[in-house]
């Protein structure tokens, strides 16, 4: 071969290798972490299933469940204590969990301060803790107690580098406290049970840093286009009941890729303006959703808890979808006619779908790693014919009433991790909104 045909052929596979590494998205990989040290754990992100412990022994928890990158976890033990975490791939899929049993106000993964619950006792130690401890990044703050001034005074003294991580919310606030708050954490994600509306000059916008929010009620805070700002990638709204004629404008929110609406009072999706940049959507537990006409070009797409969805011919729309939660009311032609057209599943999730009876056509998804399965009474069949999975998850009723079930499973999957995962209900559905349950959790142990 002549040079300079050698060089042609050097420059085409270069640029063939340079073009597949910048169109490949790896933001979107499911991972199966492993979490030691905490009892039960949840993707508020993607899902609102409770994973039990994969472990044998009660004395040393560890939970296994799906997630990518800048998935919002939230980690519960049977004590009460409680952690959220947003998933970072640099922190590798083996999570190691402890709390300081002298100061249980701190959360450690992996040795690293990761967690500081900041209270009107604990505030005064923030800075020797940071000082002492030397995060490798600053600790997500946990407000417990309502925000004081005093709290304020003690949170101007950090140092100018802090701040960057995440803060979680657990009562109202002022418009003027909160724009404290904020400016004083800068934080990279937010958790707030509610939000201070204002109006006029008092509305407050964005922060630029923000990447993560979860709110609870109206998002008062998208009503208006000069809001729409910012480097937000992940939101998640809860029990959102739209006023007639109410519309979100996330379409101004150029980095949006993940949006999650979780027990929302949504018929269909025109309430909501679709940013260009979306990549995953997860209607969990919206139960009066009937049609998902106008869904936008998808990876990833949940409809866990809806019973009543009248077509699923918009999902055969999306064939680059690697992640599938389907329907409480899907059939089993239309499970074979949806899963048929898309070749790419990762991962399927299948809560409480009783016309589901048999799994078999999953055979032909090589692709598929992990299934969710909680079956509302009769398991579906070929389970154990679906060897290419790593990881399955079935629910724990499963585990304690069919004991025998699980070790034929595992012995025809003797490459596969099946674990115990659970929905809890709230109302009518399953969905269980993990903030309350937290703030009912801490009063109860904080008295025993």
């Amino acid at each position: 071969m002549s040079r300079s045909n050698l060089l042609s052929v050097w420059v085409s596979v270069t640029f063939f290798l340079v073009l597949t590494s910048c169109t490949r998205d790896t933001r979107f990989t499911n991972e199966i972490i492993h979490i030691e040290g905490v009892s039960r754990a949840c993707n508020i992100t993607t899902s609102y299933v409770w994973f039990g412990s994969a472990s044998e022994s009660e004395a040393q928890p560890e939970v296994r469940l799906p997630a990518s990158d800048g998935d919002l976890i939230y980690m519960l033990n049977e004590d009460g204590s409680n952690l959220y975490y947003r998933y970072n791939p640099d922190d590798g899929i083996h999570l190691v969990i402890s709390q300081d049993t002298m100061k249980p106000y701190l959360f450690f993964i992996n040795g690293m301060l990761s967690q500081f619950e900041v209270t009107s006792e604990t505030i005064h130690s923030l800075n020797e803790e940071l000082f002492t401890l030397k995060p490798g990044r600053f600790p997500t703050l946990l407000f417990s107690d309502s925000l004081t001034g005093t709290m304020i005074m003690e949170l101007k003294k950090l140092p100018e580098n802090s701040g960057g991580s995440g803060i979680l919310i657990e009562h109202d606030l002022s418009t003027g406290t909160f724009q404290d708050l904020i400016s004083i954490c800068r934080p990279s994600w937010l958790v707030a049970e509610s939000l201070p509306a204002g109006s006029g000059t008092d509305r407050w916008k964005l922060p630029k840093e923000l990447e993560l929010l979860w709110i609870t009620g109206a998002p008062l805070l998208f009503s208006g286009d000069d809001l729409c700002q910012g480097n937000l990638e992940s939101l998640i709204i809860a029990e959102w009941l739209p006023a007639r004629d109410e519309v979100i404008r996330l379409s101004g929110l150029k980095k949006l890729h993940t949006l999650t609406l979780a027990s929302c009072k949504i018929p269909d999706l025109s309430p909501i303006q679709f940013p260009r940049s979306l990549k995953r959507l997860f209607l969990v537990g919206c139960e009066e959703l009937t049609d998902i006409a106008g869904i936008p070009s998808l990876k990833c797409f949940g409809m866990s808890g809806s019973r009543d969805i009248s077509s699923l011919e918009p999902v055969r729309e999306l064939p680059e979808l690697t992640r599938l939660a389907f329907p409480g009311n899907t059939s089993q032609e239309d499970f074979e006619s949806v899963i048929e057209w898309l070749p790419h599943l990762e991962v399927v999730e299948l809560i409480d779908c009783p016309e589901i009876h048999d799994l078999s056509p999953l055979q032909q998804s090589r692709n598929l790693e992990i299934l969710i399965l909680r079956p509302d009474s009769i398991l579906p069949e070929h389970i154990g014919s679906l060897d290419q999975l790593e990881l399955i998850i079935i629910s724990e009723k499963i585990f304690g009433n069919s004991p025998e079930f699980i070790s034929e499973l595992r012995s025809q999957l003797p490459n596969t991790m099946i674990v115990p995962g659970s929905g809890l209900c709230l109302g009518s559905g399953w969905l269980l909104l993990i903030l309350p349950m937290v703030i009912a959790a801490r009063f109860f142990f904080k008295r025993k």
